[in-house]
């Protein structure tokens, strides 16, 4: 056996932060009534170490189309749960880029007296995969 089996290859991370979407999200009509700006975190982890000797965009990802694309895809929309929000959001990289696994932070003003509240998930490739036999 080698120890390749053991220690899987590592991956490298791109983090966006506080990426702002204003689209309608809540659990009641008068939270839906009005767009809210949300901020989402994505943390995006492949190899990037052949980008990294290359110096080409063609060896990492383009996180520039990743927000545009995260952007299209909430922007305006209307959603009950930021939970759904962080969910489309993991698919939609996971799909469409090749990431292998993206975390993805979703935070909303939402209680009096309350900052924030957050939803965290973390999908992958390989969890994708197994989730959809």
């Amino acid at each position: 056996m080698s120890v390749k089996r053991f220690f899987p290859k590592s991956l490298d991370q791109i983090h966006i932060e506080q990426l702002e979407v204003s689209c309608r999200v809540g659990a009641t009509e008068k939270e839906r009534a009005f767009p809210q700006d949300l901020s989402l975190s994505l943390t995006l982890s492949l190899a990037l170490q052949k980008a990294g000797r290359s110096d080409r965009l063609r060896d990492t990802v383009n996180y520039a189309k990743i927000i545009e694309e995260v952007r299209n895809l909430l922007q305006g929309k209307t959603f009950w749960l930021i939970e759904t929000v962080a969910e489309q959001t993991a698919h939609l990289t996971l799909d469409r880029f090749k990431v292998e696994e993206v975390s993805v932070a979703v935070s909303k003003r939402t209680v009096p007296g309350v900052k924030l509240v957050t939803v965290f998930v973390t999908r992958s490739k390989h969890m994708k995969t197994h989730a959809s036999r």
